[in-house]
């Protein structure tokens, strides 16, 4: 499970790209609902994340949609959980804020950091790796890291790489030109380098003045992490509510489905 966050602006660019309609099938076809254009509260599978990133890609006609909104992807659309990473005094707390508390995020993405002399690794594994979409997962994950990077260096800084654990995929010269540097294909992880020297970047005054938000606050906007069991997944995704208005926005398969496990206790 992951967080219904992680759709940041996906949404929006589909409705802007290639209209309502094409939008509402796109989370008709990854079982999601439509309220998740203005609301992200709760969790969804990530397999329902993949599948709207790939019917958004088909529906909008974008072959590495991953890579044209991987630019205005950004943690700040990330609720307490972002406010957290970002108020941190430094790049390199703010990457380590963002690993230590990825599993309010996900249940199964991790994050790390690696360093090794002058050079400096930030690595994301991604829990389903399988999945036919996951190039354009793995273009807008790049997206939404960098953006921390960007708080404290600025628009204007460019890793020294980015590392891209699946083949070149058609078109892939437009990889290099969305990141502005070089691209590692089929490397050992997902990711970026950059300079070490970086990671003691500090936050600006005007930044770290709202830098109250806390890993309690996160818990609490995040139910205390991804749910463990069906009846858990329920409550956090759909609300309390669950034969509720939330839940009538979905497709009549998947909502009768979800009653009749809600129903009889699976």
């Amino acid at each position: 499970m992951i967080s219904a966050k992680a759709l940041g602006a996906m949404p929006q660019f589909v409705l802007e790209a290639a209209g309502e309609r094409r939008l509402l099938r796109a989370f008709e076809s990854a079982d999601l609902p439509v309220h998740f254009l203005e609301e992200r509260g709760g969790y969804i599978s990530e397999h329902a994340l993949a599948t709207f990133v790939h019917e958004a890609a088909r529906s909008a006609g974008q072959q590495n949609i991953g890579l044209l909104w991987s630019p205005y992807l950004t943690v700040a659309d990330y609720g307490a959980w972002g406010s957290y990473v970002l108020s941190a005094p430094t790049l390199g707390a703010a990457l380590k804020r963002a690993s230590a508390v990825m599993p309010f995020h996900s249940s199964t993405d991790r994050a790390w950091l690696e360093t090794s002399g002058n050079s400096a690794r930030y690595c994301y594994r991604f829990g389903l790796r399988w999945h036919f979409a996951y190039p354009d997962i793995g273009f807008s994950a790049v997206g939404v890291f960098l953006s921390i990077f960007r708080a404290y260096l600025g628009n204007d800084w460019k890793p020294s790489a980015v590392l891209l654990d699946f083949p070149k995929v058609p078109g892939f010269v437009e990889a290099e030109d969305t990141y502005a540097c070089p691209v590692i294909w089929n490397a050992t992880r997902l990711g970026v380098e950059f300079d070490a020297s970086t990671l003691r970047a500090e936050a600006t005054p005007k930044k770290l003045s709202g830098g109250s938000t806390t890993v309690g606050d996160i818990s609490r906007e995040r139910l205390g992490g991804p749910p463990k069991h069906f009846e858990d997944k329920s409550k956090r995704w759909f609300g309390n509510n669950f034969i509720g208005r939330k839940c009538r926005l979905m497709p009549p398969r998947v909502r009768s489905i979800l009653a009749f496990a809600h129903y009889n206790g699976s």
